[in-house]
């Protein structure tokens, strides 16, 4: 079933284009934490996932999350995951997960978030570390 979204920010600066923010209503999803009053985001056409695969967010953080997008307040940084090169991973493919191999230490970008390269049968992109299982 396609979810249908409440509202989209184009986030934009004087210095760069930033990415497209979708919200959707939490209660299109049965799932544990999807409360009336709570929202999930998908940017660029990638899910938001902070702690879990589905991650429901209250109307501030939804602020903090595009303030972080904007470039206009610093990230919280998140520790060093426990992932290393040549570690064998699964990655969410298009309707499962599927297995492939990191091909870099797990690198921190510009946003304070880690990310690892991981290739696989067919695939070969850098992942969100929170995107990734061991």
């Amino acid at each position: 079933m396609k979810q249908k979204k409440s509202a989209h920010i184009l986030c934009h600066t004087l210095h760069k284009i930033g990415p497209k923010i979708e919200i959707f209503p939490a209660e299109q999803w049965d799932k544990p934490g999807a409360k009336e009053g709570l929202f999930r985001l998908r940017i660029d056409r990638i899910w938001y996932c902070k702690d879990n695969k589905y991650t429901f967010l209250t109307p501030s953080q939804i602020g903090e999350v595009v303030m972080e997008q904007l470039g206009l307040v610093e990230p919280k940084t998140e520790p060093k995951p426990q992932l290393k090169r040549r570690q064998r991973v699964s990655v969410q493919g298009l309707n499962s997960w599927t297995m492939g191999i990191t091909g870099s230490d797990p690198i921190q970008g510009v946003d304070g978030r880690w990310r690892i390269w991981v290739s696989g049968y067919g695939f070969s992109k850098f992942y969100l570390c929170t995107e990734v299982r061991i």
